[in-house]
């Protein structure tokens, strides 16, 4: 018999995609992302991509603000990297302001949110370069064709140069609803020689297009920083699956609850 930290639910899960039965994915998050944490603390790599298609099937990502803070939140404390990173993501498409997180301590500890920040900052220290390249580029051509009332420097319609800089300062403004406010509201004002009203549907998804390329090549760029909660407080995960041990510190309450191999 050899004793193991993890609960016995948690490795029975974990041994459904080891032998000839049904997967079993706990229907709880916090278990769920415990799951994912012991297969890598074990170093399973192919159980690890397979409990992942499970749960991609099964419990599709958040798009809201809150479910994706907590598994944001859970993701940090089991030292998850792709899901840390997947619901930043998420979590970026809603506006980075203390309105919107001062109260979200509840969910999540400040040093998550902290690393949380940093990505988001990271990001934008990167964004706003490749933005200006592009618009400075005339939007690598993208938007000409058609004439309008008022250009920028770099020869594009002045309200769509607007647009692209604000995504640099904002990136979850990359939104064809946003988008489209925008340019409803520059074809309310614009004059009768402006022909932004009749700009062809494959013009616009042309740049659009390369403009989400633009912005998701930029959150490519940046790492998340995925933190441990362990009994020495808050440590940073670093390097590669070995160094993650935050599975390996957790012990449950009770000692009959702990699982055994038998070999």
């Amino acid at each position: 018999m050899v004793p193991l930290p993890e609960s016995g639910e948690i490795l029975h899960c974990l041994l459904t995609f080891i032998f000839l039965v049904a997967p079993r994915i706990p229907s709880a998050h916090e278990e769920t992302m415990e799951l994912l944490s012991v297969a890598q603390k074990y170093q399973m790599g192919t159980v690890l991509i397979h409990i992942r298609g499970s749960i991609a099937q099964q419990y599709p990502p958040p798009t809201d603000l809150e479910p994706a803070l907590r598994v944001y939140s859970l993701a940090q404390k089991y030292g998850l990297r792709p899901e840390a990173l997947q619901t930043a993501r998420t979590i970026l498409s809603y506006p980075m302001t203390i309105e919107n997180f001062d109260n979200k301590l509840d969910i999540m500890p400040g040093a998550s949110l902290y690393e949380l920040w940093k990505h988001h900052e990271g990001i934008r220290a990167l964004l706003g370069p490749d933005l200006t390249g592009f618009r400075t580029s005339g939007a690598r051509g993208t938007v000409t064709g058609f004439r309008c009332e008022e250009y920028s420097s770099s020869h594009i319609p002045q309200w769509i140069d607007q647009y692209i800089e604000s995504i640099g300062n904002a990136p979850n403004l990359l939104d064809l609803i946003e988008f489209n406010i925008v340019m409803a509201c520059h074809i309310k004002r614009a004059k009768r020689s402006c022909e932004c009203a009749s700009v062809s549907h494959q013009t616009m998804r042309d740049f659009w297009a390369v403009l989400a390329s633009i912005v998701h090549g930029s959150f490519e760029k940046v790492s998340v920083v995925v933190t441990c909660i362990t009994a020495k407080g808050v440590e940073p995960v670093t390097g590669g699956i070995s160094s993650i041990s935050c599975a390996g510190t957790r012990r449950p309450s009770d000692p009959n609850q702990h699982g055994h191999l038998s070999i």
